[in-house]
């Protein structure tokens, strides 16, 4: 409909028509891939407004959507064309002359600006022009004034920063959308930056790219580059004669991608020239802005740009400015989230800029400036909320700081931040980085007694559903120094995870000892870890006095419904509803999982959410949701496979895959049981029913094969995922 009323609007050009001497737009050679809402947005923009400059980074695919533009309105509507990397910078009376060219006029020298708005006149017609940034200023003059005296004219405009003429629409033209890691194979093949990267290495090597498999390292690569199609058509080029390893090492340096095949213009054979264009022009307030931004791994908002690019680049003030003129030349790419703006350099950019900030000598102190942010953000915090979220939003840059801290040896910057980051390791169940930097901060010799303390609780709290020992271990040395030195939430929290791990290893009456132990403790903190400890003490009661779970499991609920927090809620949820499934209320529990998860809402549920989700759905009587559910969390925790929260994952799914008689259930099920109990787990009352019926329906499928019950974790998981 837009394209149709952009017709309407403009009509057939009187310019340019079929015959004339005009400049038609170079035809595309290949087909545009994922560029379908842009080119329908710039249409409408087009029948809207007379100037649309498509504004945005070198090699972001601007030139390549002018020219499907130009496909889509068709010849007779477009008046000419206008390749502007052939002009020189200050181009002067010859960029009239080439405008008149490209519209098929003829421009005599004597005042050539009115003598072209007077060949034009009220005609209707599309002036496309590419690559406006070589010739800024001239450009916006001429565009302005041929404007204000044709009326018919519109104007579409290619360009690393928008014209600054009024009336100008900017149409900010982004990278190809990426997949996240976590996404399907399906999703993954269809987002619009590997269908671009497969397409061009299968125009070179088509092998390399050929079934299902290559779409996980396909997609990898195009995160690399964040989507930039220039980088993605350069990566292509060295497709031929080397395998998806090799191109990904191609990319350990992104910046020396180069391609001299035909088609390519000169300005985009390598991508250090492309980006090192817009860099040479920047003013050099902007120029150190964009060098000092370089030391993020991911995203940032405008407090803590200011702060790492340092005092000496004047007021506040003075470096939003120079924030906001990055933005408007492409350099920061605008992010859009629920919660807000931010800011992020593309990796092209990004390497450029790092590589300009060492040889200025300015790495380290942009290094520590951002080490520093981070370590202060939130110490001395509790959990909450807006930490998590902060954490969650820029975990790169945290971890960044985090190995920074460790080589430069600064033991204050190492507590805070393992503090900090741990409150998400715990709270999203990520044992593998967790464990990993707590080892660390723990083999640093830098803590003190409280501070070793609060990290082998951490580890303590990580390693309790995996690793039953270490974590005994850890939490058994850490709560004598909490005692000492009058730590009670520390305390709290180390007796809430060892009863967690004495639940888990059967030991039902040290576990429950540990909870009431917690309980104490958190008595003396405030509502959230006391309901916290709560929430923990009716999961272990309710299998020795349910009564006592109850009162517990309402206290909770009570405190946690006074607190507010998002965070909080969940917390407590999943144990609520964890000993609801044991005391057999399985629809109770599902709808406490509910309540959390309308709160989390428009954040995903947590795994561990997940988890019990699936427990409450095989209760009830719903395995195959159930199943989804369970394939989920176990793709996502492969570091985990060989623990014990894993091997309760793999038993629920053999449970599920009995119910619906799947062919793999009676081999599943005689692995999970057998992992399960090497373990050191055991079923519980209320999961033992579940077991029968799952035997019975998997012996009614058939045997196992010979063998099952020693398969690792690694091997069940593969299992399940390839069943479900």
């Amino acid at each position: 409909m837009q394209l149709r009323v952009l017709r309407d609007e403009i009509g057939p050009s009187a310019i340019g028509s079929p015959g004339s001497s005009s400049v038609s737009a170079p035809a595309p050679t290949t087909r545009i891939v994922g560029r379908e809402e842009e080119l329908a947005r710039l249409r409408e923009l087009l029948a809207e407004r007379r100037l649309v400059t498509v504004a945005g980074l070198g090699g972001v695919g601007k030139s390549r959507l002018l020219a499907e533009l130009a496909t889509i309105l068709g010849r007779g509507r477009v008046g000419g064309y206008l390749d502007l990397a052939t002009l020189p910078e200050r181009p002067g009376a010859e960029l009239v002359e080439a405008v008149g060219r490209a519209l098929g006029l003829s421009v005599p020298d004597a005042d050539p600006v009115e003598a072209l708005a007077a060949e034009i006149g009220t005609r209707a017609t599309v002036l496309l022009a590419d690559e406006a940034e070589r010739c800024l200023a001239d450009v916006a003059q001429v565009v302005e004034a041929l404007l204000a005296r044709c009326p018919g004219l519109r104007v579409v405009v290619t360009s690393r920063r928008p014209l600054g003429v009024a009336e100008e629409a900017v149409f900010a033209l982004g990278p190809l959308p990426t997949p996240p890691p976590d996404v399907d194979p399906a999703t993954a093949a269809a987002a619009p930056a590997v269908v671009l990267l497969r397409e061009r290495i299968a125009d070179r090597a088509p092998d390399l790219v050929h079934g299902d498999d290559a779409v996980p390292r396909l997609a990898a690569l195009a995160r690399r580059v964040d989507g930039v199609p220039l980088a993605l058509q350069l990566l292509a080029a060295q497709a031929p004669g080397r395998s998806l390893d090799e191109l990904d090492a191609h990319l350990d340096v992104p910046l020396a991608l180069a391609s001299d095949e035909g088609g390519l213009a000169p300005r985009h054979r390598t991508m250090q020239d492309t980006v090192a264009w817009s860099l040479d022009r920047l003013a050099a307030r902007e120029l150190r802005m964009l060098r000092r931004l370089a030391v993020f791994a991911g995203s940032f908002e405008p407090p803590v740009a200011r702060a790492v690019a340092g005092s000496d680049l004047g007021s506040e003030a003075d470096a939003s400015a120079a924030l906001h003129a990055l933005v408007r030349d492409a350099l920061v790419h605008v992010e859009r989230s629920p919660s807000g703006l931010s800011f992020r350099l593309l990796r092209p950019v990004r390497d450029l800029a790092r590589e300009r900030l060492a040889e200025a000598g300015e790495l380290d102190a942009a290094t520590r400036r951002h080490r520093r942010w981070y370590a202060e953000r939130w110490r001395g915090a509790q959990r909450s909320d807006a930490l998590l979220q902060d954490v969650r939003e820029h975990h790169p840059d945290y971890l960044l700081a985090l190995a920074g801290a460790h080589e430069a040896g600064d033991r204050e910057q190492i507590v805070d931040l393992t503090a900090t980051i741990g409150y998400l390791w715990i709270f999203d169940n990520l044992l593998g980085p967790g464990v990993r930097w707590c080892t660390r901060a723990l083999d640093s010799g830098l803590l003190s007694p409280l501070e070793r303390a609060r990290v082998l609780r951490m580890r303590g709290v990580l390693e309790a559903n995996h690793d039953a020992e270490r974590a005994r271990v850890d939490l058994t040395e850490a709560i004598p120094v909490f005692a000492e030195y009058d730590d009670q939430v520390g305390l709290s929290g180390a007796h809430y995870a060892l009863s967690l791990e004495r639940s888990y290893s059967g030991d039902d009456e040290a576990a429950l000892e540990h909870a009431r132990l917690g309980v104490s403790a958190a008595r003396h903190t405030h509502d959230e870890r006391l309901a916290d400890a709560l929430a923990n003490l009716a999961v272990v009661a309710s299998v020795i006095d349910p009564v006592e779970a109850e009162a517990a499991a309402h206290e909770a609920w009570a405190l946690v419904g006074r607190s507010g927090s998002v965070v909080a809620l969940s917390g407590v949820a999943t144990n609520l509803a964890w000993a609801q499934l044991a005391m057999g209320h399985g629809e109770v529990a599902l709808e406490l999982i509910g309540r959390a998860e309308a709160r989390l809402a428009p954040a995903e549920p947590t795994d561990y959410l997940r988890f019990l989700r699936a427990w409450g759905l095989l209760v009830t009587g719903e395995p195959r949701p159930a199943l989804a559910d369970l394939a989920r969390v176990i793709a996502a925790h492969e570091e985990a496979w060989e623990g014990r929260w894993m091997a309760t994952c793999f038993v629920a799914a053999a449970i599920g895959l009995a119910a619906v008689a799947h062919p793999v259930a009676p081999e599943l099920l005689a692995g999970a049981e057998a992992n399960w109990a090497r373990a050191g787990t055991s079923p519980a009352a209320w999961q033992e029913p579940l077991l029968a019926a799952a035997r019975e329906h998997a012996a009614a499928i058939g045997p196992a094969p010979w063998g099952a019950d020693t398969a690792s974790g690694r091997a069940l998981a593969a299992l399940v995922l390839s069943a479900v």
